[in-house]
Order: structure tokens, then sequence, then C-alpha cells
């Protein structure tokens, strides 16, 4: 489960911390920068493809963002699973097995170092190399502890900013997320971030 979740942790959290983000780089970059100044929250759908090994899975979930520190995404058809971020909180829930991972939203957390990332993208100059492509922007960690080799980020034409990102992982599990629905500022509730066992659920702590 954390290994496919993990990693979307790092997208989310581009979206998150795109806003206070100091850029000196070119005009696209820029760009996305400027679209996520009025941005208060986030709701959608996106498609996830997997690429381990040559061979591909894909996922279909819906996401939920308030900005800064409330994050919600919820995987659909087999093997359902649910994540619920609330400041310093997170929950992993599987609705199959009846069960739910509570853990700390920190840089410390056990088997969530990418998490560290989330703090790297207010600082991005330091910890990423930003270079401009052909129609996308690459980040490039600085450091060779990092999990990823890279992250795409292909911005869109439409109200929402970013149409595509693309992750290179080190353990040769490459994700390509694609933003399908979008919607801004629609007054996403708190409580949509706060996990409501349903009766029988064991809640694991980590």
């Amino acid at each position: 489960m954390k290994n496919k979740i993990s990693i979307i942790l790092i997208i989310i959290a581009f979206f998150i911390a795109s806003h206070s983000i100091s850029y000196a780089e070119g005009d696209m970059i820029g760009k996305i920068k400027d679209s996520y100044a009025s941005i208060k929250d986030i709701k959608g759908l996106f498609e996830q493809t997997n690429n381990i090994g040559g061979k591909s899975k894909t996922f279909e979930a819906a996401f939920y963002i308030k900005i800064p520190k409330k994050m919600s995404w919820r995987y659909e058809g087999v093997g359902a699973q649910e994540v619920y971020i609330n400041n310093s909180n997170i929950v992993f829930y599987q609705p199959k097995y009846k069960q739910a991972y509570v853990s700390t939203y920190n840089q410390s957390t056990s088997g969530l170092k990418e998490l560290t990332l989330l703090e790297g993208f207010s600082d991005v100059e330091k910890n990423y190399i930003i270079k401009e492509m052909d129609g996308f922007v690459r980040l490039t960690p600085s450091t060779s502890d990092s999990k990823v080799n890279y992250i795409e980020v292909y911005p869109s034409n439409g109200k929402f900013p970013v149409e595509k990102i693309v992750i290179s992982g080190k353990d040769e599990n490459n994700i390509t997320i694609k933003i399908k629905t979008a919607s801004i500022n629609s007054g996403i509730a708190d409580s949509l971030f706060v996990f409501d066992p349903p009766n029988g659920t064991t809640l694991l702590d980590q």
C-alpha cells in the first residue's frame, strides 16, 4: 500500500506547496506558481499509471486538497484505498481489510522518507535543479539520497495549472499522474479530511 501512496504524497505536496515557492526560473514555471496564488482548495479526479519493470497498472482516484495542510484521496475499484492528512496526522485506510494505519505526518515518519520532499518544495532552488524543457519543467533532486530520479511537471492551458506529473523513481517505479477533472475554490468542508472509522475497523499505530 505505501509504495503506491507515499510517492503520490510527493505529487499532492507539489500542488500544496507551489503557491508559496519563489521562482527565479523561466516563464513556464512562473506561470504555474502565479496560477496557484489564488487557490484555497482543489478537488477532482486523477488517473495514475504505475510502470514497474515494464508492467503497467492504472488506477483512478478522487482527490481533495485544502491549503496548507489538508489532503485526502480515494482510490477506486479493486484494491480501493483511502488516505487522510489533517495537519500532523495521516491515516491509510483499507476498506477491504477493515483496517487503518494511523501515523504522524512529519519528516521523521517511519517508512515515509519521501515526505521530506514536501519541505523541499518550499526551498526548491536549494534542493532541486530546475530545468525548463520542451513543454514541461524537470525537477532533479540535488542530493543522491532521494528515492526520486526526477519529477516532470506539465502545465495546463486550463484554469487548473497542472495537466500531468511524471515521477521517475530509483526503484524503477515510474508513475504518471494525469489530472482528469479539477474544481478550484469550491469550499471544501474540513470534515472531509477527518477519518471516521466504520464499525469494525481496526486501527493500527505506526
